[in-house]
């Protein structure tokens, strides 16, 4: 049965377990043995009250009502809806009733208690200067039950629920949809202000059964508006202060939803009636604050975690460079019926030939891409995907239609993830493009990319995509369709033409793709749905580990939040893990990408400032901890864009998740947890290549004597003696201790083995300019040639090899350049695009640099 998001009445669904229930249950659907729910089961689990569209109150406001029972119906007949606890307005205008806003019955008696017939506040004579909206009631009508964990949307008007959400409510206030019930009002629908607000379910005997109460103190109130008083409010309805949202997270509230927390199956965590309940989305929310930490906006999915536990199944490995274009090229080549197709960006005119030639075959292409990534489209995309379209692919696009207020569900449609004939799925880290997926394998990203056949998990994707692109959501854009961003044809750049070309470099691995078939667990982990799960996914995987954790990742930022200096209120979580993991005694590598904007001087969140803070974590406390930025230079990549957790040795997570908030909290993406040791063994084998080919800088041996030594510890059996003055390549340094002359030096030798030189027995460091910006303090040797030439009215900057992902600079301050001179060499001159060695300490100053405090310090090297 194919996928209904969202279901407004079943239970909360895992992915291969999928259940309709009907909304309104006749008379008979009811648990003889268990009897009814108690009504005390109704629970608060979501409120949408800052949406897109005009209108006061706003046209798409809604409620969700949960059964928490997990075994009996709940009867939600004559339960109520009220904001007779919330602030209420002066009146403005009287609101006209509309079709379907009718008076409700004896439960009316019950909220009018405490108030006249003018809707004024008889026990509060402040109030009772200003006439003020009255009490607002929206009843459930008779005949509504819920199943065991079952849930419903009341919203004011289901056809603008639907336009926002992407399907219908279970009931709506005003009449606007002949296929969705009625609920009954009185006397028009809930007050439900951004700026703060109270909501309470009533039982049929008009008792509170639950009360959620917000405040957002950054909107400012009008004079006549009055504050949050929650006093009114039973004790058994709510303790405590409201949820705070001001500043709660990256997003804003409008277009979001404020959902409870829940569990990693879906169920809500346990009710303490108070704002703990409603907080699992704030970005202060630290690591063990909750189970499952997710920002919900409205249209999205709400997977639970379902793991495919000792299923048999087959793998096939894959990577890039060496061979992620021969699988997924095979994979295109192999359908006979079906692909669906959901990447962020799509440029590789090779991949793009195999499925022209699917098409041929009469297989149907459907692709949902991101309508707007980052930079925009670009043009090679835009013919691309003309072209396919134009042969009968069908081509959508996550995106905003121009003029629509409604935004996508998604920030962006990051997944990368293919579906074959329905019993295949191909999970990676790479776009679809001519570094993720090369035609030749000498050059590349490194990223990772598997096959998986087995039905349940096939299933499950499908259901995934089917939901996605599912018509009624108002933010899929055709490839034609008038939009932000001009999908398809024309180009941006007139006459632009696609020249395909086959760029070749220096890696020089070769491996076939690897398959593996057997006894496995397997578990889908995306976001924004399950991949801040603290029992599984990313968290759960580093939560769990007792050996070793390695962690391969285009992008780790130390902190979320929206600014810099908001690193302790606004923990990465994922990072909190990968430290928390290394406390315990885990072995712990991190390894990230080196391309220039992930690694800018400016920026306190690149993954250079991560590197050092784990390093410097790691120094001070002892752990068995280091991470480092690739230097793709030696490595031979382009860069590592791949997404990748290994943990033990047994289990290893495949996905398109970096580790930003975003790629968490609020973008689609796609990832795959796999256990098994030989699957997990091909892309460890790969990270350790990676990490051995990354070196850190060269250290000249000063004594004569050394030895390098088979592990890092005194004692240790020797593999070789080696020479003064020989030049190794240092790939790691292992901390013992505090004092750095206690540590060794990891020397990577032939094949997979490493040799430990003792730190103390290591001479200069000799680096090139690039590999500076990690040696901040470090006394080394710098050989570069000086390619600018910038005098300033104080000081002398001589730039070396200029790389935009270094930018180091060598400093002579006026004083000593005029000695210089008068030793007859001006250093603007002398030194101008010629190679030079200089010596010094790397500072920094918006980058690296080593200032001259003498002559000797800089020298001509040809």
């Amino acid at each position: 049965m194919a996928l209904t998001p969202m279901l407004h009445a079943s239970r909360p669904i895992r992915l291969a377990l999928l259940v309709v229930v009907p909304l309104l249950v006749p008379g008979g659907f009811l648990d003889a043995a268990n009897g009814m729910a108690d009504p005390r089961s109704a629970k608060i689990t979501g409120v949408y009250f800052d949406g897109y569209l005009k209108g006061d109150p706003e046209p798409e406001e809604a409620v969700r009502i949960m059964n928490t029972d997990p075994n009996r119906v709940l009867d939600l007949g004559d339960f109520a809806l009220t904001d007779r606890f919330g602030p209420r307005r002066p009146v403005r205008s009287r609101r006209a009733k509309h079709k379907g806003e009718q008076a409700t019955s004896n439960l009316e008696d019950a909220l009018d208690d405490d108030e006249n017939a003018d809707g004024e506040d008889a026990n509060n004579p402040e109030m009772n200067m200003t006439p003020l909206e009255p009490t607002h009631t929206v009843r459930i009508p008779q005949g509504t039950r819920l199943p065991p964990l079952g849930e419903i949307w009341i919203a004011h008007k289901g056809s603008a629920f639907r336009q926002v959400f992407g399907y219908a409510p279970g009931l709506e206030a005003v009449d606007t949809d002949d296929k969705v019930p009625n609920a009954f009002v009185s006397p028009s629908w809930l007050s439900l202000p951004a700026s703060r607000g109270v909501l309470a379910v009533l039982g049929p005997d008009g008792r509170v059964v639950d009360v959620v109460a917000w405040e957002d103190k950054s909107k400012k109130l009008n004079r006549s508006d009055k504050p949050l008083d929650l006093r009114n409010i039973p004790a058994a309805g709510w303790n405590g202060p409201a949820i705070q949202l001001a500043g709660a997270n990256i997003f804003g509230w409008q277009g979001q939803v404020l959902a409870r927390d829940r569990d990693d199956d879906g169920k809500i965590v346990p009710d303490t009636d108070s704002a703990a309940d409603w907080d699992s989305s704030f970005s202060r929310r630290s690591l063990g604050g909750d189970p499952v930490h997710r920002i919900e906006l409205p249209g999205q999915t709400r997977f639970a975690s379902a793991r495919l536990t000792d299923v048999q199944a087959r793998v096939t490995c894959g990577s890039a460079p060496e061979n992620q274009f021969k699988l997924l090229a095979g994979a295109f080549d192999r359908a006979r019926k079906r692909i669906r197709i959901n990447v962020y960006q799509f440029t590789n005119s090779y991949l793009a030939d195999r499925l022209l030639a699917a098409l041929k075959r009469g297989v149907q292409v459907v692709m949902l891409l991101e309508g707007v990534p980052v930079g925009g489209m670009p043009d090679d995309e835009r013919i691309l995907l003309d072209k396919l379209a134009t042969a009968g692919a069908k081509v959508v696009f996550l995106g905003q239609k121009r003029g629509e207020p409604i935004k996508p569900r998604y920030r962006f449609d990051h997944a990368k993830y293919t579906i074959i004939d329905d019993d295949m799925v191909i999970i990676g880290t790479e776009n679809y493009g001519n570094t993720g997926h090369p035609p030749d394998p000498s050059h590349g990203n490194r990223g990772h990319e598997v096959a998986i056949e087995h039905p349940a998990l096939v299933q499950q994707l499908v259901d995934v995509f089917e939901s996605d692109t599912d018509p009624g959501h108002q933010d899929l854009v055709g490839i034609h369709d008038d939009a932000l961003d001009s999908y398809g044809l024309p180009t941006r750049i007139p006459g632009f033409t696609l020249e395909p070309s086959i760029k070749k470099g220096l890696y020089p691995e070769r491996r076939e793709p690897l398959v593996v078939e057997g006894k496995m667990d397997l578990e889908l982990v995306m976001s924004p749905d399950t991949s801040l799960s603290e029992k599984h996914g990313v968290l759960g995987m580093i939560n769990a580990a007792k050996r070793e954790v390695l962690v391969l990742q285009n992008s780790i930022p130390r902190f979320w939040g929206k600014g810099a200096g908001a690193s302790d209120e606004t923990p990465n979580l994922a990072l909190m893990a990968v430290v928390e993991a290394a406390r315990r005694g885990v072995r712990v590598r991190v390894l990230m990408d080196g391309t220039w904007y992930n690694a800018e001087e400016g920026d306190a969140r690149d993954n250079d400032d991560t590197a050092r803070y784990l390093n410097e974590l790691a120094q001070r406390e002892g752990l068995d901890l280091f991470a480092k930025v690739v230097n793709l230079d030696t490595a031979h990549l382009e860069k590592i864009h791949a997404k990748t957790v290994m943990t033990d040795g047994e289990q290893v997570l495949i996905s398109s998740i970096n580790w930003s908030e975003n790629s968490f909290k609020g973008n689609r993406e796609m990832g795959v947890v796999i256990k098994h040791p030989d699957v997990t063994g091909y892309y460890r084998e790969l990270f350790w290549r990676d990490w051995r080919a990354s070196r850190l800088y060269r250290v000249a041996v000063r004594d004569k004597d050394a030895q390098l030594l088979s592990e890092p510890r005194l004692g240790a059996p020797a593999i070789r003696r080696v020479g003064k003055g020989e030049v190794l390549g240092v790939v790691t340094e292992v901390a013992r201790g505090t004092d750095r002359g206690e540590g060794f030096l990891e020397i990577p030798l032939e094949g997979s083995m490493s040799g430990y030189l003792r730190a103390n027995a290591a001479g200069d460091h000799l680096v090139t300019s690039s590999e500076t910006r990690y040696l901040y303090g470090r006394e080394v040797t710098v050989e570069g040639r000086v390619l600018e030439v910038i005098e300033k009215p104080k000081v002398l900057l001589l730039g070396l090899d200029k790389p935009k992902d270094a930018d180091f600079q060598v400093v002579i301050f006026n004083k000593l350049r005029e000695k210089m001179k008068a030793q007859g060499a001006d250093p603007a001159a002398s030194f101008n695009g010629r190679k030079v060695r200089v010596k010094g300490t790397v500072s920094r100053f918006k980058g690296p640099q080593i200032e001259i405090q003498n002559p000797g310090q800089i020298t001509l090297v040809e």
